[in-house]
């Protein structure tokens, strides 16, 4: 992506530090199964900053649990003409190529620490102090013992 000058007077493109997720607040059961609920949030262009988002309240599901959604990137295997998964139980979009050599896709994870793991990855964000791959904190993790 391209850069400006600091001091241009009126700015064309968002500073590289620039981040950006999207909250919704319920996940109801009448669209539980839209395929395009999850597939539209996967940029179809490389998007500066845009890092996926969470889901507050699941409808029918335990009140600890958040809807955790992030982008991946090569990473996972591509669906072939899997049934229609429940946006409520968890899954994965259709991946979708934003430029020559990559292809994205979301995955829609529900659990107890999706929350707080929002929480203290914005705020490392925010900081200048998130580095990639790394946990920010622990705090409200679950832990179990096995």
């Amino acid at each position: 992506m391209e850069d400006e000058s600091p001091s241009a007077l009126y700015k064309k493109y968002l500073p590289r530090n620039f981040i950006s997720e999207i909250v919704f607040f319920e996940l109801s059961r009448k669209y539980e199964f839209s395929e395009t609920a999850l597939d539209n949030l996967v940029p179809r262009k490389d998007l500066r900053g845009y890092m996926g988002g969470i889901i507050l309240r699941g409808e029918g599901l335990s009140p600890e649990k958040t809807g955790q959604i992030q982008l991946v990137t090569n990473r996972l295997i591509e669906k072939n003409g899997k049934s229609k998964q429940s946006l409520l139980s968890g899954t994965q979009s259709k991946f979708y190529s934003y430029n020559d050599k990559n292809k994205c896709s979301a995955l829609l994870i529900w659990h107890e620490a999706a929350f707080s793991m929002f929480a203290f990855e914005l705020i490392a964000l925010l900081n200048g102090t998130s580095r990639p791959g790394i946990i920010p904190s622990c705090h409200a993790m679950p832990f179990y013992n096995f």
